[in-house]
C-alpha cells in the first residue's frame, strides 16, 4: 500500500531526516519519501494505522494531513 502526506513546515534536509528517523520506528513501512521541496512525505506499507504515522510526524512540530 502506498500513503501519502502533505507535510507543512519542513525547510531543509534536516527536517526530513528527523521525519524519517520518527518513522523508522514502524516496522510496516517498507519504503519512504521525505521531500521537504514538495512538502511530501509517502510511505509504502503493509497494513497499518496511518493516523499513528500521521500523529509521529506531527509530535515533532509539522503541520500532517492526509492526501
Amino acid at each position: 500500500m502506498r500513503t501519502t502526506f502533505d507535510v507543512q513546515g519542513m525547510h531543509c534536509e534536516g527536517c526530513e531526516n528527523s521525519i524519517k528517523t520518527a518513522l523508522r520506528q514502524f516496522p510496516a513501512i517498507t519504503a519512504m519519501e521525505v521531500d521537504h521541496h514538495r512538502d511530501l512525505v509517502a510511505i509504502e506499507h503493509q497494513e497499518m494505522d496511518v493516523e499513528a504515522v500521521a500523529m509521529a510526524i506531527a509530535r515533532l512540530g509539522f503541520t500532517v494531513s492526509q492526501t
